[in-house]
């Protein structure tokens, strides 16, 4: 391989290796869920548990987990953008890099690419596919986030689960002491990560910690809501990262004067999954546009399957002497078939294969929806 093939495929490389869900962004997650847990204990300790008293906390309940929702929507929101910004600065490193290996001038400017990475990330995930609406057509829908619909889910689910404990701290009298400690021990139970958020925020968190070790009683009432949301979050985070990097480093790719095509590969991790094969196998062995399998334009490059997804793409290379020269089109959509996918998961079940076809196509569908490029007939 030539030596300024090398120079751009090492800069891309070594951003993929530094390339990590940041951990302070899971410490302040849970520093977020801490602080929720214990201004939830300080209002449970704030009075008498009579009927009126439990409809007041039920709804300062709810109110708290809201506003945990909008503070991590914030925290993810910074995360998805410095992994957006590390993608594209690894494309405009190795330009400049292969630039002076070459001996050819040739320059880009990526600094647009990690906002428009965002944003394309939220268009595709906000396209509602209908497949009924002619050959492949597709409507516009909501761009909610996947978080504020988990949380909408766990606010719904937990109500009934709240009420039924401030209801028997009711009927029992039990005292706000023994009620907030039940909440606290029924959010936290066997998370030592939380734990140490709590210890870290101090004397309320500190004292909050040490209602949790004592009162780790066998009649304490579980609520799996809420121990759920935080799972949710941090598994949220996780992907909404994978995926923001993933986005932006296929718009750098996309730009670069450099890079052609885009091959599909598959992560170290996937063979040893009880899903395996399955879309992202999928993707890499599929010759959709003639361009050989798993080779894709870099416009029209499937999305990230599914959740903590650690496939990525191999960047094929243009020689120096068409860096200059317009990129290639964008090529006509094709859906895979049935029978592509058979011969890809010879072993899988009929509804397996519906399932992975389902899924694959979606993402090729909402690459072109978002770029609103004409759709082949």
């Amino acid at each position: 391989m030539p030596r300024w093939a090398d120079e751009y495929n090492e800069a891309l490389h070594r951003a993929r290796r530094q390339f990590t869900v940041p951990d302070r962004l899971v410490a302040a997650l849970y520093r977020e869920y801490a602080e929720m847990l214990v201004r939830i204990e300080e209002e449970a300790l704030r009075g008498i548990i009579t009927p009126q008293r439990a409809e007041l906390l039920r709804q300062s309940i709810m109110q708290e987990i809201a506003r945990f929702a909008v503070r991590f929507e914030r925290l993810l929101s910074r995360g998805a953008l410095e992994a957006a910004e590390l993608a594209a600065s690894a494309h405009l490193e190795g330009l400049q890099r292969a630039s002076t290996a070459a001996g050819v001038s040739v320059s880009h400017s990526f600094a647009s690419v990690p906002t428009r990475a965002i944003e394309n990330m939220m268009i595709r995930r906000g396209i509602d596919l209908v497949s009924s609406r002619g050959r492949g057509g597709f409507e516009r829908g909501g761009l909610s986030g996947a978080f504020e619909t988990l949380v909408r889910r766990h606010i719904r689910n937990l109500q009934p689960e709240i009420d039924r404990i401030l209801t028997s701290a009711v009927a029992r009298g039990q005292s706000a002491g023994r009620l907030a400690q039940e909440l606290a021990v029924a959010m936290t139970r066997d998370d030592p990560q939380l734990a140490l958020a709590l210890e870290r925020i101090g004397p309320r968190g500190q004292t909050l910690l040490r209602a949790l070790h004592e009162g780790r009683l066998s009649d304490i009432t579980d609520v799996p809501e809420l121990r759920r949301l935080l799972y949710d979050a941090r598994r949220i985070a996780v992907s909404e990262i994978n995926n923001a990097y993933d986005e932006s480093d296929k718009l750098a790719a996309r730009e670069s004067p450099v890079v052609d095509l885009l091959r599909w590969t598959v992560s170290g991790r996937h063979a040893g999954l009880t899903s395996s094969p399955d879309a992202c196998d999928v993707a890499a062995q599929v010759d959709l546009h003639g361009l050989g399998p798993g080779v894709y334009h870099p416009e029209t490059v499937p999305s990230l399957l599914h959740p903590h997804c650690g496939c990525g793409t191999q960047k094929i290379l243009r020689q120096p002497a068409n860096w200059r020269d317009p990129k290639r089109p964008i090529p006509p959509m094709r859906l895979v078939s049935t029978d592509e996918i058979k011969a890809i998961m010879p072993k899988a079940s009929e509804g397996m294969v519906k399932a992975q076809r389902k899924m694959f196509n979606q993402k090729v569908r909402s690459a072109y929806a978002a770029l609103e490029v004409p759709i082949a007939a």
